[in-house]
């Protein structure tokens, strides 16, 4: 219930096998179709979405909570989606695999696509 003040948390995560919906987005040389139901669920409510990543430090799990992302609502609501997801997945999410990559399912980010023409297009038939 956001209207009242609460967090929601969403998980981030590439889509391995449909490539019928969401945003191609780069992620270091390679690129990946993602989800776009946190951006969405921000900007029908005009709220931040804070990136949390759980790190291994070799000791021990640290949180980390990083900067609040506020997506930027033109008034075209399915436009604000696409570019507000590609943005908060390159600029916020993508640095994070590229610093950790051990530390997300590799089997899963192995299977990014080479990053040419990652600039929204439709996805391969």
């Amino acid at each position: 219930r956001m209207d009242c003040g609460w967090a929601v948390g969403v998980m981030v995560d590439i889509m391995a096998r449909r490539r019928d919906r969401g945003v191609r987005c780069r992620v270091g040389q390679g690129a990946g179709w993602f989800e776009t139901g946190a951006v969405r669920l921000a900007l029908e409510r005009q709220a931040s979405i804070f990136p949390i990543f759980v790190v291994w430090t070799g000791e021990k799990y640290q949180v980390v909570v990083d900067d609040g992302f506020r997506p930027v609502a033109t008034g075209n609501l399915e436009q604000d989606i696409d570019t507000n997801t590609r943005q908060f997945i390159e600029e916020r999410i993508a640095p994070w695999i590229e610093r950790h990559p051990g530390q997300w399912m590799q089997a899963l980010w192995a299977g990014l696509e080479p990053a040419a023409g990652s600039d929204g297009a439709t996805p391969p038939a």
